[in-house]
């Protein structure tokens, strides 16, 4: 599982997995959290985009490239806490 959130460490991170997991002979898991479903869309485009961009890169491919979702709502600590 590689937490992925469009910066340049998590497309360094990507990469990273996406070389043990083509060694490994295992499936290679995006996970990106959004604030609302609405959201969920176009980040799984974009996240569909990186999984392609990894296996055009990638000699061999890893096993299998998912994507995952965490929808979440910001916390608001109560100062009383």
């Amino acid at each position: 599982i590689v937490p992925y959130d469009f910066t340049e460490k998590a497309n360094c991170a990507v990469k990273h997995a996406a070389v043990v997991a083509r060694n490994m002979n295992a499936e290679l898991v995006l996970l990106h959290i959004v604030k609302k479903e609405s959201q969920q869309s176009e980040v799984y485009g974009q996240l569909e985009a990186i999984a392609e961009k990894i296996k055009v890169e990638q000699n061999k491919i890893p096993k299998h490239i998912k994507i995952f979702f965490f929808i979440t709502t910001p916390i608001k600590w109560d100062e009383e806490m």
